[in-house]
């Protein structure tokens, strides 16, 4: 396993990057403008003095980046707890970073104790705010939640429970929160010269009054069909979903091999491809520094990359009303298949809301008597609540 890092916050640089906060902005997105719900404000004021796991949706790579936008628009401190890859090695720059604005790590997809206990200590301190993905994966899809991964409900009713030994009055609270990003402008005209490049490199050409919805999807195939022919996939699958579920599966099966490692059959594919990479992120910063990997060590890793972004992907990804944002992920996707990098501009609003608020206390009844029954209740009201709150915001379509 890579290190365990554990926040070693630093309040006055927490304070300073705050401050500089506009100046990063501008200098890494130009503009990213950040729009709160009215309901926002006086939530995080209710729960100042509280104990907050708080839960946002994880459709876009900026997530992390509007999460500490919102604590400092909301003025309270969050930790985040992050995928250990992202930190790098112990000696980087971006290690020591993370850890000093309050960050600490997980090793997906595998029983990090450290991490466990990190999180129990996190949680069992008053007025304490922990920020923790619950999808697990970035889905890509502005209007569509994943299911949530597991864990998360065990731990905060654990917390719970440890909380109330001290002091009977105090509990944790989980906050769903909901992200929205939107274009300030229509950049449809982007899309369509975006996706025309993938069309002529796939050596396609879209038929008269086909939808971009169509068009996008027809891409998809285009490419997934030359993936199973390299890799031996069997097209006996029907759905998309499951073409996508067969292509991932060979791909993990080839990884294992080149890796040398065994993994339990009962882990699901989103777990596997995440020790795979893993793996990877150990042969590269165990040492303490950041070598690139090798060319075919590259390959790999980047085709592992490919198959954890369409974990959500779907039919329900193709409707007819696409959305300019998620028509500008799906076209993003395509392109970072292809092309090796994006050239559509991401979206430059956020929209931030949050449902009513979970009192763990609630479920921790259910959770002595049967703790499967009372963690499956928790998280059956955290993924209720986000996908209604969800469904509240508006659209834009093209």
């Amino acid at each position: 396993m890579l290190d365990f890092v554990k926040p070693r916050t630093s309040y006055p640089l927490l304070t300073l990057v705050k401050i500089l906060w506009p100046l990063y902005v501008l200098l890494k997105y130009r503009r990213l403008r950040i729009e709160l719900s009215d309901e926002v404000e006086e939530t995080f004021q209710r729960l100042k003095r509280k104990t907050v796991l708080i839960c946002p949706n994880h459709s876009h790579k900026l997530d992390p980046d509007v999460m500490f936008a919102l604590s400092k628009e909301v003025k309270q401190t969050f930790n985040f707890l992050a995928a250990r890859e992202i930190f790098g090695s112990y000696r980087s720059r971006k290690y020591r970073w993370m850890q000093k604005l309050g960050c600490f790590s997980i090793e997906r997809g595998a029983a990090d104790i450290q991490s466990i206990k990190a999180i129990h200590e996190v949680l069992t301190q008053d007025q304490k705010k922990l920020v923790i993905f619950p999808e697990g994966e970035v889905s890509h899809q502005n209007d569509y939640l994943m299911s949530l991964e597991d864990g998360i409900e065990r731990m905060a009713l654990t917390a719970c429970k440890d909380l109330k030994k001290e002091d009977p009055q105090k509990t944790i609270y989980i906050l769903p929160v909901i992200l929205k990003y939107r274009f300030s402008k229509n950049v449809f005209g982007q899309i369509l010269e975006n996706l025309s490049r993938v069309e002529a490199h796939l050596e396609m050409k879209p038929s008269a009054g086909e939808s971009v919805s169509q068009r996008i999807r027809n891409c998809l195939l285009k490419g997934l069909d030359r993936l199973e022919i390299r890799h031996n996939v069997s097209k006996k699958a029907d759905s998309l979903e499951e073409r996508l579920s067969n292509l991932r599966e060979r791909l993990i099966e080839i990884s294992k091999e080149y890796l040398k490692v065994e993994l339990s059959t009962n882990m699901g594919q989103v777990s596997q491809l995440h020790i795979l990479r893993n793996r990877f992120a150990f042969s590269q910063f165990s040492d303490g520094t950041d070598l690139e990997l090798s060319p075919q060590d590259l390959i790999h890793y980047e085709e592992l990359r490919l198959a954890t972004h369409t974990v959500a992907i779907g039919e329900h990804s193709f409707k007819e009303n696409l959305t300019q944002e998620n028509a500008a992920e799906l076209v993003n996707l395509l392109e970072e298949a292809i092309f090796g990098k994006i050239t559509l501009p991401l979206p430059d609003n956020a929209e931030i809301g949050v449902a009513k608020e979970i009192d763990v206390a609630d479920y921790l009844k259910e959770f002595e008597e049967k703790k499967a029954k009372g963690v499956q209740a928790l998280k059956s009201e955290l993924s209720a609540r986000m996908k209604e709150r969800n469904l509240q915001f508006g659209k834009s379509r093209i």
